[in-house]
């Protein structure tokens, strides 16, 4: 069983009445230690994590350890283990007992092998390993206000202008390359909403989930995928078919395109080359 406590007032409380099998740690701030650190100590091994919450942690740190805290049990829950992560205050030290007896009737979990990398990926690894030593589920745990989940696109909207994909943080919005697509990585996204605000088509929404399906959840998703406009004097690609079929339906019927509307199908050399084309068949528009 993992304690973990802050160096500053908790540390005062450890003394040689703790029982045996309990390690205390000891950190600038309980805090420092969140979600993916209490998960990785689980998988590689701990029965128990317990965190002493005293005076020295302030009272908006307190709340949001209670929110990260709520989270990891409803992962622990969803996938059929025991809620092996516990705050604790001071009063409690003495008595921890109960506590230890109840841990010891729960399955114990064979070490994990994997290294911490990043937080996120190192969360996950604990979370899939773990998983595999309870119901090795695959479903998804639908949860408000969480840094996990994926992305929606209403691919009828979408014109596939890469917007989301330039403001994207951590690449889990990704484009085609050399073909016109959109690409979406549900571990890598953090759910920050730069993306749904971005779109100019607003055809993005956010799904906050954890997804216990490992594979489904690390591989590259098509969002959207088409094939693109070639222009129509040089063949070129030059835009995605959504695209130019919006600015068609956009200014299309507008006066000031109904006699060039062709050449919003041309790429832009091809258009420069008409348009001076057209000039030189014009003496009138030389002088204009």
């Amino acid at each position: 069983m993992i304690l973990f406590h802050d160096n500053a007032i908790g540390a005062d409380f450890i003394t040689e009445n703790l029982a045996g099998d309990i390690i205390p740690v000891g950190l600038e701030e309980i805090t420092v230690a969140s979600i993916d650190h209490w998960m990785s100590v689980l998988a590689w091994g701990a029965r128990q994590v317990l965190i002493l919450n005293t005076d020295a942690t302030a009272p908006t740190l307190t709340q949001m350890l209670k929110g990260e805290l709520s989270l990891a049990n409803s992962i622990l829950d969803e996938m059929g283990q025991p809620q092996r992560i516990s705050l604790i205050d001071p009063s409690m030290l003495n008595d921890l007992s109960s506590m230890l007896d109840i841990s010891l009737d729960w399955p114990v979990i064979v070490p994990a092998a994997f290294a911490s990398t990043t937080k996120r990926n190192t969360l996950f690894e604990a979370i899939d390993h773990l998983n595999s030593q309870a119901g090795e589920i695959d479903t998804c745990l639908s949860l408000n206000n969480i840094p996990f989940g994926k992305v929606s696109v209403n691919v009828e909207k979408c014109t596939l202008c890469m917007s989301c994909v330039a403001i994207c943080p951590t690449v889990a919005l990704q484009d085609g390359g050399d073909k016109p697509a959109l690409y979406f990585i549900e571990q890598n996204c953090v759910q920050c909403g730069l993306c749904e605000a971005a779109c100019p088509e607003k055809v993005i929404s956010l799904i906050p989930q954890i997804n216990f399906d490992k594979t489904v959840r690390q591989q590259q998703h098509t969002l959207k995928e088409e094939a693109p406009f070639e222009c129509i004097r040089c063949g070129s690609a030059f835009a995605t078919q959504s695209m130019v079929h919006r600015m068609l339906d956009m200014v299309g019927a507008h006066s000031a395109f109904s006699a060039n509307i062709e050449r919003l199908k041309m790429c832009g050399d091809c258009r420069v080359k008409d348009m001076f084309e057209d000039i030189l068949q014009d003496p009138e528009k030389q002088l204009r």
